[in-house]
């Protein structure tokens, strides 16, 4: 409620389960638009057509059941399952071209968000200032990654000047 309240006004502020719905499909959203930008580099985008068409295809049909019955959250979990569904199928093609692993090097990680979300949750009921919050927030992570030694910090610092 309050991001919502601070980027869009007070008025929006009733939108924040909506919010936090499609929120939780950040990671899938991510997921597909970094494989599918493989799939293209691989030449095998075309691969990806039938499935456009079919998670297209449940996003309309999961609109048409949820709508009517929860409204503006119903269409906001048939967006966020349409989105995950797209983003297993491109995870399929592309480990198909190049197979990889990926959850033996997410515990770190999970960790570091695990103890970020701890402490944005308190930091939001004791009324800290949101932006506030959301600085502390992304410092406490990418802190907990760097005394972690998550390899995630050596790519980042490989963007930043020196």
């Amino acid at each position: 409620e309050d991001i919502m309240s601070f980027v869009f006004g007070k008025e929006y502020a009733s939108a924040n389960i909506t919010f936090a719905v499609l929120m939780s499909s950040i990671f899938a959203v991510y997921l597909f638009v970094v494989l599918s930008a493989f799939l293209f580099a691989h030449d095998k985008h075309r691969k990806m057509f039938g499935y456009t068409i079919i998670t297209s295809l449940s996003n309309v049909a999961l609109n048409a059941a949820l709508r009517p019955h929860y409204g503006i959250i119903g269409a906001a979990v048939a967006t966020v399952f349409s989105n995950s569904l797209y983003a297993f199928f491109v995870w399929r093609i592309v480990k198909k071209i190049n197979y990889f692993t990926v959850l033996p090097r997410l515990f770190k990680i999970v960790v570091a968000a695990a103890i970020m979300v701890f402490f944005t949750f308190f930091m939001a009921k004791f009324g800290i200032n949101v932006v506030v919050n959301i600085i502390s927030s992304g410092a406490i992570y990418f802190g907990l990654l760097y005394l972690l030694k998550e390899e995630t910090i050596e790519e980042i610092k490989l963007f930043l000047p020196r």
